[in-house]
């Protein structure tokens, strides 16, 4: 699983660099419409998320200060990255991932400042490596009461013959800020737990 969380990673951080990477592009060269998306959008699906009421919470917030989720009190934070938010659990099959983006800087890459264009431009400045490697669900648009919008997909990742790994993506938009909440792991370690951990979005906080 290190191996994995290390490509992962390092095919993440990449994201970092959306408020520059293109700069220097007209904004006319980004596609806005959902259509060109690596997971298209079915309105139907849409999924009410549900807090836990039978495991202990504990919170989690990014060295900045700026925001916190809420996961089981026996998951451990990285302390080492200061530029996300990175919490494994216990075992450390699993992998939950937050990293934010102001709406006013990476607006200017986008027409409009709605999150279907935040996640055109996160697929193609950020995770175009990932996705390349990925099969991609449907996306799926989530009823929240603290997020403006969120929407989420699975992406599945063959890393060889005998290794295939899963992460649920959840983008979220708030007033001033679009996210990207990722929990990654093995195939069986994540398939055995990934429903129990959805509720994480309504978790979400600003300060």
């Amino acid at each position: 699983m290190k191996k994995f969380k290390t490509l992962l990673f390092s095919l993440l951080i990449g994201t970092f660099a959306i408020s520059i990477i293109g700069c220097s592009q007209p904004s006319s060269n980004l596609a806005t419409s959902t259509e060109n998306t690596t997971a298209k959008n079915t309105l139907a699906n849409l999924q009410k998320l549900e807090l836990p009421t039978d495991v202990n919470l504990k919170t989690f917030t990014i060295k900045n200060g700026l925001y916190s989720i809420d996961l089981p009190e026996t998951w451990v934070q990285d302390t080492e990255n200061t530029d996300l938010l990175i919490v494994d659990d216990a075992s450390g099959h699993l992998t939950a991932m937050v990293d934010y983006y102001p709406i006013s800087t990476v607006s200017k890459e986008m027409q409009g400042n709605n999150l279907d264009a935040f996640i055109k431009l996160y697929e193609k400045k950020g995770i175009p490596k990932l996705l390349s490697m990925a099969d991609a669900s449907e996306l799926i648009t989530l009823e929240t009461d603290n997020l403006l919008e969120a929407k989420a997909y699975e992406l599945t990742v063959n890393v060889d013959e005998n290794t295939t790994n899963k992460a649920y993506f959840v983008y979220a938009q708030t007033n001033d800020f679009f996210y990207s909440i990722s929990i990654s792991g093995d195939e069986s370690t994540y398939t055995e737990n990934i429903e129990a951990l959805k509720y994480i979005p309504l978790t979400l906080k600003e300060y």
